[in-house]
């Protein structure tokens, strides 16, 4: 009987948390609007999680390798070294937002 009790509830938590869509990130804005190779960027948005594991980010497609800090709504992330002027990507646990407007790299 307990095990069927275990069972059933192991199921619903299973259901339950794929029934829920994540919802996609968005970015709000970043700041500084330009830079070089190195420095830091703060990002902000939306349904960002808090996960570093799951957050891949690239400038114009340069991919970030050093991120400092990810919360629901701020991403602090270093212009990657290949960076070239554009927009920049965040993708959440395979949900992806890209900036409205480009990045400067200097």
């Amino acid at each position: 009987m307990r095990k069927t009790y275990f069972i059933l509830g192991a199921l619903l938590l299973l259901a339950i948390s794929c029934g829920k869509p994540k919802p996609d990130p968005v970015i709000t804005s970043f700041d500084p609007t330009e830079g070089s190779p190195g420095m830091a960027v703060t990002i902000r948005g939306i349904h960002f999680g808090n996960l570093e594991s799951q957050t891949q980010i690239y400038f114009n497609r340069a991919v970030v390798t050093q991120i400092t800090a990810v919360t629901d709504s701020v991403i602090i992330a270093f212009v990657p070294p290949d960076a070239t002027t554009g927009k920049i990507t965040v993708s959440i646990d395979g949900n992806t937002t890209t900036s409205a407007n480009d990045f400067v790299v200097h």
